[in-house]
């Protein structure tokens, strides 16, 4: 059998929009036609919307069932040219490796967990299987957690692994990184925004990003640093379709060059602290707050 024709993607740029992830669709197939699972292939990095699927499935009536799967799927998402293929086998594939597996993709959760409460649009949690595999007589799914907020990606940890322990399984959390939690107040951004606007004669688009970046390592090494990420524009990352602007590669280092000449303006830490505290003194008294700038 293959999955094939779908949009995949960044499984935290465009989680939201609610794109096909073979795997799921692969669980409810098994769960409409009842098949067992001998072999499973789809994805190769949990951070990826899977896009394709291959597998070796016994049942019966699958071509039928794949035709009718692919009408569906087709329907639900209609800017994705999904096609659902089953090939019948002339010979026996091999032993089955799990008969509910379909069960378990259908009772493990998937995509948008809870949206942020203070920034409109933005993901605060959400999980996406972006590996399957089968092997030595068992399945693996391989998932890609994010949250903001540190409760919540551990209790849908634990509910991962609850799922998994309930079908006979087991689980494993590896790759943790930091979140890096959005600052209400921050010179460095207020900066960027201006120098962007002197060298390009327009408004920045600032915005939140339901992604792991480098800058919650650093940030949370640092306490009280201050961090903006920006880059060259790109789109449909993570997929095959993956596009670089060329021309913002060469806009993205000019303007690196003049936000770094504009920083030279900013405080060091200590002088930061120093106004911290003249400010609690002396309310009226304006001070940066909140900003780690480090040019040594």
């Amino acid at each position: 059998m293959t999955f094939s024709g779908l949009l995949g993607g960044h499984s935290g740029a465009e989680i939201h929009k609610g794109r096909a992830n073979a795997a799921v669709l692969f669980g409810e197939f098994l769960e409409k036609c009842g098949g067992k699972v001998i072999s499973a292939k789809g994805g190769c990095a949990d951070n990826a919307i899977m896009s394709s699927l291959t597998a070796e499935v016994l049942g019966e009536e699958l071509p039928a069932a794949a035709e009718a799967c692919t009408k569906a799927f087709r329907e639900r998402y209609p800017e994705e040219s999904i096609t659902v293929e089953a090939v019948l086998m002339s010979e026996d594939g091999g032993d089955v490796v799990s008969a509910d597996l379909g069960g378990y993709l259908r009772k493990a959760p998937y995509g948008v967990q809870a949206m942020s409460a203070e920034i409109e649009g933005l993901v605060q949690t959400s999980l996406n299987v972006g590996i399957l595999e089968t092997g030595d007589n068992a399945f693996t799914a391989i998932y890609s957690v994010r949250s903001s907020v540190e409760a919540e990606k551990n209790a849908l940890n634990a509910k991962v692994a609850e799922i998994a322990v309930s079908f006979g399984g087991n689980a494993l959390t590896e790759g943790e990184y930091p979140a890096w939690e959005y600052r209400k107040k921050s010179p460095l951004r207020d900066l960027m925004v201006e120098v962007y606007e002197k060298s390009f004669g327009k408004k920045m688009q600032v915005e939140a990003i339901h992604a792991g970046l480098e800058c919650g390592l650093f940030a949370g090494g640092i306490p009280g640093l201050d961090a903006v990420s920006f880059g060259p524009d790109m789109a449909d990352i993570h997929t095959p379709a993956e596009k670089l602007s060329l021309e913002s590669v060469a806009n993205t280092w000019r303007y690196l060059l003049s936000a770094l000449e504009a920083m030279q303006d900013l405080p060091e830490p200590e002088e930061e602290q120093e106004a911290e505290e003249e400010a609690a003194e002396q309310p009226k008294k304006k001070g940066f707050l909140g900003l780690w700038n480090r040019r040594k």
